[in-house]
């Protein structure tokens, strides 16, 4: 369990409002930050807009496209699996070439 200063178990000592809140975090370094503020005028990103086009285009058609050829397409083996009854259906309706 774990225990505090005040020698009470974390949980009573939640319960008991030791911990107040708006308190100060004293920090281990006694000088002042500096607020450090970009001089430049960047905006933070250095990616081209054509970038966010392709990778919108790219997750909607390389997710369906694998889906498919994991089900049509790929070599599963010669036991029966989840995909059999789908891939056999195209030989079936459409005969097999």
């Amino acid at each position: 369990m774990l225990w505090l200063r005040v020698r009470q178990p974390v949980s009573q000592v939640a319960k008991s409002g030791l911990l107040q809140r708006g308190t100060v975090r004293k920090y281990a370094s006694t000088q002042p930050q500096q607020n450090q503020q970009k001089t430049d005028d960047d905006s933070g990103d250095f990616r081209p807009p054509w970038v966010y086009t392709t990778v919108s285009v790219l997750k909607y058609t390389t997710i369906p496209l694998t889906m498919i050829y994991c089900v049509f397409l790929a070599d599963w083996g010669e036991r029966e699996h989840v995909f059999m009854p789908v891939s056999r259906m195209p030989a079936i309706r459409y005969g097999s070439p």
